[in-house]
């Protein structure tokens, strides 16, 4: 179906100019005033007014878990659920991190995953998990990035998952030249297992002490391990979850110098504490995620962070373990799965404490939630823009429109809300996709499959507030 969208303010992060925008073919053919007087439309084109409202390109989340595994627990939501959720709150392309099968080939992994990715009902990418390096998966690193698998992530921590240096070094070679990020779960397994020892075999098994396992610490020691393996390997990087000021500025230090390091972080650092954990027990089970919730005094300069640019993506990191059942069981912090929902929240949350607070202009809101995200990970601009030839991924956001989020008004399929109470001014009324309309006013209605997996380009390396470069290889 056709859309001429009327009269709405057309915000991109350089401009912002009232225009109507008409979609046809699943795409955004034109973008300008009086479109109607000006175009030949077809009769049948839908008109939507979006007078006093935002158009915004859809969002981009590049870190979602769909049915994760923790402490041997799977997560809630699958692909489906998830992205009605996505969709819901103002996200129409996923990237999700895609666990590697120990013992068997890569592409048997992308293959399961692929399959479990049929009824999806927003497109979708995905992140290669690496957890165990072998050799015939550095061989297949070309190919894969050739088929649009150009990203592996890789854990420092998390001593289950985790790759040791010499593996990591392997990966940074097999990947130079080949247009491929390396996304960096910064941590340190050998910290964190001191810590969680120590603390356990002295009696300390409340979820009120999980904040005490993981100190910041190992992060530091993570961010800078990688940014100095990926300088010496000439490897552009991406950090996942950046959660404190110390880690924040040793990855500003390495943009400084020129090189291609990137950062992420999630609502969830910059709008809740450690504070939460004070509460114990199955309060405080809520809130186990890894890295942990930091200090309130932590997020000030993760929010300057954002607006100067050393960081670059607001990302879910969606992991949606139920309280029943799941986070409530764990008889130590050690044993809770750990994971927040957050995919549906995340543009509200932003705008809403990030512009709505005054701390973000309504350009650099849609730079972090769709356009840079887009563009790090070779999706745009086909996605994370508003623009002719993209596709017709649009957003209509009310900014008047005032929402109290609440466990029973979202739609992630867990029985509690991290973000209970909190009182939002800004929310998505319809979301489409591909020029179809997938959620309006607050009800999902798309379909399971409408959405698509998109092969992504390879990266191109963005210098920081400047035009694309590339590194001597």
């Amino acid at each position: 179906m056709d859309y001429l969208i009327e009269g709405g303010l057309v915000v991109t992060p350089k401009s912002q100019f009232k225009a109507d925008v008409y979609v046809s073919e699943g795409v955004i053919k034109a973008i300008g005033e009086d479109l109607k007087e000006k175009l030949e439309i077809s009769a049948d084109a839908e008109v939507i007014s979006a007078e006093g409202k935002y158009v915004l390109p859809g969002g981009v989340d590049v870190h979602v878990h769909f049915g994760a595994v923790s402490r041997g627990f799977a997560s809630a939501d699958d692909c489906q659920s998830g992205g009605i959720a996505a969709a819901l709150g103002g996200t129409t392309t996923i990237v999700e991190m895609m666990p590697q099968q120990q013992g068997l080939p890569i592409w048997k992994s992308l293959e399961d995953w692929r399959e479990r990715s049929v009824n999806s009902v927003v497109d979708y990418s995905c992140h290669v998990m690496v957890t165990g390096l072998t050799s015939e998966l550095l061989k297949e690193i070309p190919l894969l990035v050739e088929n649009g698998y150009t990203s592996f992530k890789v854990f420092l921590g998390t001593d289950d998952k985790r790759i040791d240096d010499f593996e990591f070094l392997s990966l940074l070679e097999a990947t130079r030249g080949s247009g491929a990020v390396i996304l960096v779960s910064a941590g340190n397994a050998g910290i964190e297992k001191y810590f969680t020892l120590r603390l356990l075999e002295t009696g300390k098994k409340d979820a009120c002490y999980y904040v005490q396992s993981k100190p910041i610490l190992g992060e530091i020691e993570g961010t800078s391990k990688a940014i100095t393996l990926a300088e010496a390997a000439k490897v552009p990087i991406y950090f996942t979850h950046v959660s404190c000021r110390e880690a924040l500025r040793l990855v500003a230090a390495a943009r400084q110098r020129g090189l291609p390091v990137f950062g992420e972080t999630c609502p969830h650092y910059l709008l809740l504490s450690s504070e939460y954990y004070q509460r114990g027990g199955t309060e405080a089970a809520k809130y186990v995620v890894n890295p942990p919730l930091r200090e309130r005094s932590q997020q000030g300069e993760l929010w300057r962070g954002l607006q100067s640019g050393s960081l670059d993506v607001i990302a879910s990191d969606h992991c949606s373990f139920r309280l029943t059942g799941q986070k409530a069981i764990g008889e130590t912090f050690n044993d809770i799965p750990s994971g927040l929902p957050g995919i549906e929240t995340r543009v509200p949350l932003l705008y809403s404490a990030g512009v709505g607070g005054g701390r973000l202009s309504l350009g650099r809101f849609v730079d972090l939630v769709a356009e840079m995200p887009a563009r790090i990970f070779g999706l745009f601009p086909r996605k994370g823009a508003v623009a002719v030839g993209s596709d017709a991924d649009l957003v209509i956001f009310d900014p008047g429109k005032e929402v109290e989020l609440t466990c029973s008004s979202l739609h992630q399929k867990v029985d509690y809300c991290p973000y209970e109470g909190f009182r939002l001014k800004g929310y998505p009324e319809l979301t489409m996709l591909r020029g179809r309309v997938i959620a309006k006013r607050g009800e999902f209605v798309g379909q399971p499959g409408l959405g698509s997996f998109i092969p992504r380009k390879p990266f191109e390396a963005l210098a920081p507030g400047s035009g694309a470069f590339r590194l001597e290889v």
